[in-house]
């Protein structure tokens, strides 16, 4: 089973990818904002999905999927990276987890009397996985783009695309505890493209990594320099050696890496098509692609390499509202309902979007001669309606929801359906109230609601009317004839 997590604010959603599409498994609350949210793998005694979270306020947090209950859990508690630095972190963190799961880095900038310093702060992980005391390594207080932990390094050991005034460069650091000067790493690289503002570390044998510009793609490594003309921005690995790559246009590609004997001999670019402007890109498997955006509508995608043409077909659209620059009020049809208009998106995807309050049907039915709706419960613990109840003048039919959302007849057992049925509700300890009615001729009726009583009974009838009583799993428990008068009536 394929899982997708979405970061949203301060929520998390979890969801699993169906044969019907993508099915909302969980909701999770988080007490911050997130700004950065890695998956990754542990494998201590047995293999365990791990989440790593940094919030806006510089808190970070393990959370683990239990499989047994289908829940998140908390591994680590919240640490502050403020303690770590004692100084204040002012600027977006760049989140990067070693290969070998030793140490998971957060890149950020810290002020110190107004003067900023850039360092990562490093969480080492223990043989079971546990978070240990952060330690900040050294390393050069340049401007960074971006931080990468290598693959095949005895050490822990990152790579680091930053800039000065001299142009950008490529430098490696080991990460160590110890010391109080930048341990340089097996290899730099000076005076590279400028626009470059992206790290790809490719796994064994190779141990580079893929330095991706606006017009170039660059594989660099200790002992290799190779480059390939192409704008990209977001990426997302497939095998390993494969990877897709989105720029700032919603184009979407295939990059190849060959390799022989532990070298690089090509880069091989292709596109594919043209998508919304991807933030995140998840491959979901069976060649389904989402496609995440921030300035657009999110999509899901199925990649077909042997199609002709483009060979993207979009699967499904999530509307997306944000950005919203602008919004304002309008009631078009003067009926004291006012719609929201809104100034959404971005770049070659700004649009007009209208908000308004209504019901989104779900489910068509023609039915003629009704009498009254309602819905009930298949238990007193279920936190949705099951059944819907529909009555006609001389009979009471029950819908139900099925597995694949399609609304069906179906039954449930004492029940009354030869009759009209009056009023229905759920009731206490499992049971279901029917009002229905037995056709008594009488010119006066009397209603009332269900009420609560300081014993826990739920009642509903109508003068000269049947009760019946169901209990949950479906059986008669009482049917009996009920009469009000004004008196009692009047008692109540």
């Amino acid at each position: 089973m394929f899982i997708l997590v979405f970061r949203k604010c301060n929520r998390i959603e979890i969801h699993k990818i169906t044969p019907q599409g993508i099915e909302l498994m969980r909701n999770v609350p988080i007490n911050g904002r997130i700004v950065s949210l890695h998956p990754f793998r542990l494998l201590v005694r047995r293999l365990l999905d791990v989440l790593f979270i940094v919030t806006e306020r510089h808190k970070v947090c393990v959370l683990q999927w239990d499989v047994s209950s289908n829940e998140l859990i908390t591994r680590n508690a919240s640490m502050d990276i403020d303690a770590c630095t004692s100084k204040h972190p002012w600027a977006d963190q760049i989140c990067t987890i070693d290969p070998d799961y030793r140490v998971i880095g957060v890149y950020m900038v810290t002020s110190w009397h107004k003067v900023a310093k850039r360092g990562l702060c490093a969480f080492p992980l223990d043989n079971f996985g546990e978070l240990e005391k952060p330690f900040v390594p050294r390393m050069c207080n340049l401007l960074v783009k971006d931080v990468k932990f290598l693959y095949g390094c005895d050490v822990p050991t990152v790579a680091v695309l930053c800039e000065d005034a001299e142009g950008a460069h490529a430098k490696t650091y080991y990460v160590s505890q110890t010391g109080s000067v930048p341990v340089t790493g097996p290899w730099t690289r000076d005076n590279i493209d400028q626009s470059a503002g992206l790290l790809i570390a490719l796994p064994t044998p190779l141990c580079g990594v893929l330095i991706v510009g606006e017009e170039l793609i660059v594989y660099c490594s200790a002992n290799t320099y190779k480059e390939r003309p192409k704008p990209c921005q977001n990426h997302l690995e497939l095998d390993g050696f494969r990877f897709l790559l989105g720029d700032d246009e919603g184009r979407l590609h295939l990059v190849a890496v060959s390799h022989e004997n532990q070298r690089v001999t090509d880069l091989r670019v292709e596109l594919l098509g043209e998508t919304s402007i991807a933030s995140t890109i998840s491959y979901l498997g069976n060649s389904l692609v989402f496609v995440g955006s921030s300035c657009s509508d999110s999509q899901l995608i199925k990649i077909d390499l042997d199609a002709q043409g483009s060979r993207i077909q979009v699967l499904k659209k999530f509307v997306n509202l944000g950005p919203i620059h602008d919004l304002c009020l309008v009631d078009p049809e003067k009926h004291g309902q006012s719609q929201v208009v809104t100034c959404s998106g971005g770049s070659k995807y700004g649009s007009l979007r209208i908000v308004s309050k209504g019901i989104n049907e779900k489910v068509s039915l023609e039915l003629e001669g009704i009498a009254g709706l309602w819905s009930l419960k298949s238990s007193v613990d279920e936190a949705l309606d099951t059944f819907f109840v529909v009555s006609f003048i001389g009979e009471t039919r029950i819908f139900a929801m099925n597995r694949v959302d399609e609304l069906e007849e179906t039954e449930i057992k004492g029940f009354l359906s030869e009759v009209r049925t009056l009023f229905c509700h759920d009731a206490v300890h499992n049971q279901l109230v029917q009002n229905a009615d037995n056709g008594a001729d009488s010119d006066r009726r009397y209603d009332f609601d269900l009420f609560t009583p300081s014993a826990p009974v739920a009642a509903a009838t109508s003068y000269g009317t049947s009760a019946a009583v169901c209990e949950l799993p479906f059986s008669t428990i009482s049917s009996e004839r009920v009469c009000l008068d004004d008196r009692s009536i009047a008692k109540r």
